[in-house]
């Protein structure tokens, strides 16, 4: 089964500038809060659903930024901070 490339061009330059958009401004809420956030929270905060979000945090994770998600009644997604 061939992988599913999640960094698909768009045909529109114009979409693919919301999405680089769209994921600098996940990186940069998710970099504000020391608690995690929620995917509906994030999408509610970009005005999108929340598997665009999804999909934008999978495509983030693939390109190196430590994104982690936590599980649970207080989990969601948090940047992860590297041990020094």
């Amino acid at each position: 089964m061939p992988a599913q490339r999640l960094g698909a061009a768009s045909r529109d330059p114009h979409l693919t500038l919301r999405r680089v958009e769209r994921q600098q401004r996940i990186i940069e809420i998710l970099a504000a809060r020391p608690e995690p956030v929620t995917v509906m929270r994030l999408a509610e905060e970009l005005r999108v659903a929340h598997r665009t979000v999804e999909r934008d945090v999978a495509r983030l994770r693939e390109s190196g930024v430590p994104i982690e998600s936590r599980p649970g009644r207080r989990g969601g997604l948090r940047l992860h901070a590297p041990v020094a």
